[in-house]
């Protein structure tokens, strides 16, 4: 039984095909550079063989046509039929205070999910479209939502109550709700496998750094804080969102520049973060490219992401009473060894010592990065939250009694 996983993100979506029970990758696909201006590319990988495409990607739908047309035209196609997929999962920011949970998509749940375009209006668009352009492919299957946000529901009032007036949370929800949790579950569960250790009594913090990043201090197996607030544009900079900004610049610049809410919301999830800063991208390989040819506002940018993440680290230490792994994981986190060395650097009162061979050996896959005198481990560990995805839609798809269920009606667009 095929459950097909949508994870679409603000210019990236991966797409699983996964043979449940068993959890076996039939074939996976991750299209990159979407509607950035710049020729995107798909990354196709069936049955072991892979496949690298430079296409246009101009949205989430032209890049999801791509591949399940690739799956559709094999010498052996891969999908026979719209019915061969049982449930498509999909990858949602948040569930608000409603959902602590992955659900089965219905009216209501697509309701929540226009609100939450509010909190993230790079990654709610596209997470629309991917269920979508899934309800019209495959009008059977069991369309399953998966909350980044729900990990973080075990955070405390005190880490996730704004200092704005009380009614305002009351009236209109307004608190921390954190995201890349689905991220944060499956690298804290595998480093537990990993290490056969259980998750109990561990205090670890992980970095999921991409183009959206989260810092998560994870205690005992659960979320205790994380850098992402009510929205997906604070803590650290991002991409193209600004991280946590002075709100009198906000302000005062809306002002001086005669922005209207919706102009500033703009600059600060489009224009901002590395593209902001070094005026070159969003995408950290540009960035490093003009950095090592000497431009200076890109040094700039690379330099204030690990100052960054390293004051969230410190932060979360002091939180938990101490740290003992810190992982790092997503496209920047384990990808770019420069930007790991430079926010491991002079750790050394956590003990934090990163070693450097092995910083450069395991970069882009699994491994343990720390030097042997480190206190604290540090580790790559790639996340696979598409696994998690495919878990919880497949038990869903299960409960479902209808065999056929009704397609979604779609008003959005």
């Amino acid at each position: 039984m095929y459950v097909l996983v949508m994870n679409a993100g603000s210019s990236s979506l991966k797409v699983q095909l996964v043979d449940m029970p068993d959890k076996r990758i039939v074939a996976k696909a991750r299209c990159e550079r979407i509607g950035v201006g710049i020729d995107g590319q798909v990354t196709l990988s069936i049955e072991g063989k892979e496949t690298v495409t430079e296409i246009k990607l101009i949205s989430i739908t032209s890049a999801l046509d791509f591949v399940i047309h690739e799956l559709q035209h094999t010498e052996h196609p891969i999908i026979e039929k719209a019915s061969d997929i049982i449930a498509c999962g999909h990858r949602l920011v948040t569930g608000f205070e409603k959902y602590h949970g992955s659900v089965r998509i219905d009216a209501e749940v697509l309701q929540i999910a226009e609100r939450s375009a509010l909190l993230a209006p790079l990654h709610v668009p596209a997470m629309l479209e991917a269920i979508e352009r899934c309800t019209q492919l495959f009008p059977a299957a069991v369309q399953v939502a998966v909350f980044d946000s729900s990990f973080h529901h075990t955070l405390a009032e005190k880490a996730y109550i704004y200092a704005l007036p009380y009614e305002y949370y009351q009236k209109y929800g307004f608190r921390k709700y954190a995201y890349h949790g689905t991220s944060g579950r499956y690298v804290s569960a595998k480093y537990a496998e990993i290490t056969g250790r259980s998750l109990v009594g561990q205090k670890i913090i992980v970095c999921h750094l991409g183009n959206g990043s989260t810092v998560m201090a994870i205690n005992d197996g659960k979320s205790v804080d994380a850098s992402t607030g009510y929205g997906t544009s604070d803590g650290i900079m991002m991409g193209s969102r600004s991280g946590s900004i002075d709100t009198a610049v906000l302000l005062y610049a809306a002002a001086r520049e005669n922005l209207t809410v919706e102009e500033m919301d703009t600059v600060i999830y489009k224009k901002s973060g590395l593209l902001g800063v070094s005026g070159i991208s969003s995408d950290l390989q540009e960035v490093i490219k003009a950095a090592k040819a000497g431009n200076h506002r890109a040094q700039l940018a690379m330099e204030m992401l690990a100052f960054q993440v390293k004051k969230h680290i410190g932060a979360y230490a002091a939180e938990m009473n101490g740290i003992d792994a810190l992982i790092f994981t997503a496209g920047i986190g384990e990808n770019a060894s420069m930007i790991r060395a430079d926010i491991c650097k002079e750790m050394d009162f956590l003990g934090i010592r990163l070693d450097e061979k092995l910083n450069e050996e395991f970069n882009h896959r699994l491994g343990k990065i720390s030097s042997s005198d480190s206190r604290c481990e540090v580790w790559i560990i790639p996340t696979d939250e598409e696994e998690i995805i495919a878990q919880d839609a497949y038990e869903i798809a299960m409960k479902v009694n209808e065999k056929l269920p009704k397609p979604i009606q779609f008003t959005l667009f």
